[in-house]
């Protein structure tokens, strides 16, 4: 394995004998200087098919962060049988790192969807509730309740669905949509923020899951309902997004893009 750029002191950009990215741990490979060959027996894990996005924020992330959302995920595919996929760590970390700050801060930002995502997620929710004992045994802070229904999306949002296919032109496709997005807003969105991260990343999937053909989630019209109500701007921005994409979503799909714009059309408030 050859690391081509180092992102913190026990990860590592490589590339593998077939010349394809993989991102590595393992302790103390980003000590040396790059390019450098790193033998196997020094690498823990390796991660494939990571999004470009998320490398480039990993040398932003704790490493105590990094490793607590890595156990995390252990953690969910063994109850879930394998069931996420690997970009989650990196998504969780970077949610983690946030979240942890704002609680330091005394800062508490409530979805207002806690009871919504408890009632139609039961599984995510409990591997949400481990997931705070596990942050706050590392790292001593102790996240409010209302985190559970912010890790539990994030849980759904990465659902492993096999391999990755590639999606012609699908960063022209997610700019053309954001470029949508901020036309019917009246505002610029930060393409370097995280929540465009995670919007661009759920998209992302949304995009593979067509590819594939594969069944839309389904969930409760109530939970749409009152999105639809409390966010009217952002329903019609996914209702304008189903429309290019030219599939019908489901009810809990575009539930979930009308977060996501959300969080984009109050970035910086």
């Amino acid at each position: 394995m050859r690391a081509i750029k180092n992102l913190n002191n026990n990860v590592a950009l490589c590339v593998d004998g077939k010349n394809r990215e993989v991102i590595a741990f393992g302790k103390g490979i980003g000590f040396n200087k790059v390019p450098n060959d790193i033998p196997l027996s020094r690498i823990d894990r390796t991660f494939y098919n990571v999004s470009p996005t998320f490398v480039s924020v990993i040398p932003e992330i704790d490493e105590t962060v990094l490793q607590t959302a890595v156990e995390i995920v252990d953690y969910a595919n063994t109850v879930k049988d394998n069931r996420y996929a690997p970009n989650l760590i990196f998504a969780l970390a970077d949610h983690i790192q946030f979240a942890v700050k704002r609680a330091k801060k005394g800062m508490r930002i409530s979805i207002g969807l806690l009871y919504e995502i408890e009632n139609m997620y039961p599984d995510e929710i409990e591997i949400a509730r481990a997931a705070l004992k596990m942050i706050q045994k590392r790292m001593g802070v102790a996240l409010g309740r209302e985190e559970t229904a912010s890790i539990a999306i994030h849980l759904i949002d990465y659902v492993n669905s096999g391999k990755e296919p590639d999606v012609p032109d699908e960063a022209d496709l997610i700019e053309a949509y954001t470029c949508m997005i901020e036309k019917q807003l009246g505002r610029t969105i930060d393409r370097n923020g995280h929540n465009y991260t995670r919007f661009a990343t759920h998209v992302h999937y949304l995009l593979q899951r067509i590819a594939k053909n594969e069944p839309a989630p389904s969930g409760t019209p109530e939970f749409l309902k009152t999105l639809k109500d409390d966010y009217a701007d952002e329903y019609a921005c996914a209702k304008l997004l189903e429309e290019k994409i030219r599939r019908p979503l489901s009810e809990e799909e575009l539930a979930y893009l009308i977060l996501h714009i959300s969080r984009l059309n109050n970035s910086g408030e």
